[in-house]
């Protein structure tokens, strides 16, 4: 039995800059973008179906699902196709992954704003077919290298190799507490990361202590940020009782759409796809609002993936009895243990070191009468490229004091 694991590791760290926004209306984009918005949509809905802060990205598990369509066959591959069917009910093929790899190239700029890897490690000795080899490099542009998981110290070198792929920017991706099974063969590797600051600046002197209000029904004690008398796109549907926000970062490159339940009660689990984020986002207009406060935070997580794609279909390929990955290599057992995605997430104003301890005091709508968006209680957050609409990062902040002094 050999084992097959797939790690997506992500990070999002976001500081504030000046200014304001404007960003072109919503349209559906292109097959593959949708395709990478509405897995995201589709993972994400599943997972806030309980508490606790959630972060993923869907670019991230769309490359980690594509390499894996790349060495599938039989029934294994067409469940990796259906999960990417269109309306009109076609398939999904290499030519989407192949086209999603050479776009988000051009994401990765001189600033280093979005950064896509993906890398490929072959147990010393393990032979695979050189079309599945000539794929990775090709499409995801994965170098493979090889490594001896047999070794005690297989976990050091991995989080080496990772680092130095990476150039610094995770530290490792497996965990002192973790193991590399010794019968691992393959290991598949995905790391995305966002480092952005804010187009309109969070005036770090505003930033106060108050409360939030978790979806566990607890109060804790946050930093809030705050803005007043600012202009940003805004949308209030009654019906579904949601307030949404868009916030541009600098040059307009990016920007973070956030979706808050009117109600502190109200579990935000807002059942999003492509096309109603298209509707919301055309309903938005530039708005002066006279209160924008939203908690700094800073969480990291360690999700697995596995039960949310098979809630989607995708069984084979976790089956060690039914996977069929034999365009690796032929009569092969491998099957895909888990898909797991590690994130570490920071929202904050620029200079975060503040000691006010005055709370910010925040007066009941019915008493002002005023257009507001103040996020003390849970809400979901999309990170949107602007300029394809593909979704970069998403999640809920259900606990955002979590690892803030």
């Amino acid at each position: 039995m050999l084992l097959t694991l797939i790690y997506s590791v992500t990070s999002l760290s976001t500081i504030c800059a000046t200014e304001s926004d404007l960003s072109s209306s919503c349209t559906m984009k292109d097959p593959e973008v949708q395709f990478v918005n509405d897995l995201g949509f589709q993972l994400l809905n599943k997972m806030t179906k309980s508490v606790g802060n959630v972060f993923i990205s869907p670019l991230g598990a769309a490359f980690a699902l594509g390499m894996s369509y790349s060495g599938a066959a039989s029934r294994t591959a067409q469940e990796l196709e259906e999960i990417w069917k269109d309306s009109d009910g076609k398939f999904a093929t290499e030519k989407v992954y192949e086209r999603l790899g050479k776009f988000f190239t051009g994401l990765d700029d001189n600033e280093k704003q979005f950064t896509l890897w993906n890398g490929f490690l072959l147990q010393n000795g393990y032979e695979v077919k050189e079309d599945f080899v000539n794929k990775l490099k090709n499409i995801y542009f994965v170098e493979p290298k090889i490594i001896n998981f047999i070794n005690a110290s297989v976990a050091d070198e991995i989080n080496e190799f990772f680092t130095k792929e990476t150039n610094g920017m995770f530290e490792e991706i497996i965990a002192e507490n973790e193991t590399v099974s010794h019968i691992s063969k393959i290991l598949l590797l995905n790391a995305a990361a966002l480092n952005e600051t804010w187009k309109v600046q969070f005036p770090p002197e505003r930033t106060k202590r108050d409360y939030f209000y978790s979806g566990r029904r607890e109060t804790t004690e946050v930093r809030m940020m705050s803005m007043e008398a600012e202009s940003f796109k805004f949308y209030e549907d009654l019906e579904m009782k949601y307030k949404f926000l868009e916030i541009p970062y600098k040059d307009d490159k990016m920007n973070m759409v956030l979706a808050l339940p009117t109600q502190y009660d109200q579990p935000a689990n807002i059942q999003m796809d492509s096309k109603l984020f298209c509707e919301i986002k055309n309903k938005m207009s530039h708005t002066k609002l006279d209160m924008i406060a939203f908690p700094k935070y800073r969480f990291e997580t360690q999700t697995s993936l596995k039960d949310a794609f098979m809630d989607l279909g995708i069984q084979d390929a976790f089956n060690p009895l039914q996977a069929n990955f034999s365009n690796i290599q032929d009569d092969s057992d491998l099957y895909v243990s888990d898909i797991i995605q590690k994130a570490v997430v920071e929202v904050n104003e620029k200079g975060n070191e503040e000691s006010v301890i005055t709370k910010l005091k925040i007066m009941p709508v019915a008493f002002r009468g005023v257009k507001e968006f103040i996020a003390n209680h849970p809400f979901i957050f999309y990170v949107e490229d602007t300029n394809s609409g593909v979704i970069l990062f998403s999640g809920r902040v259900d606990e955002p004091s979590e690892s803030i002094p």
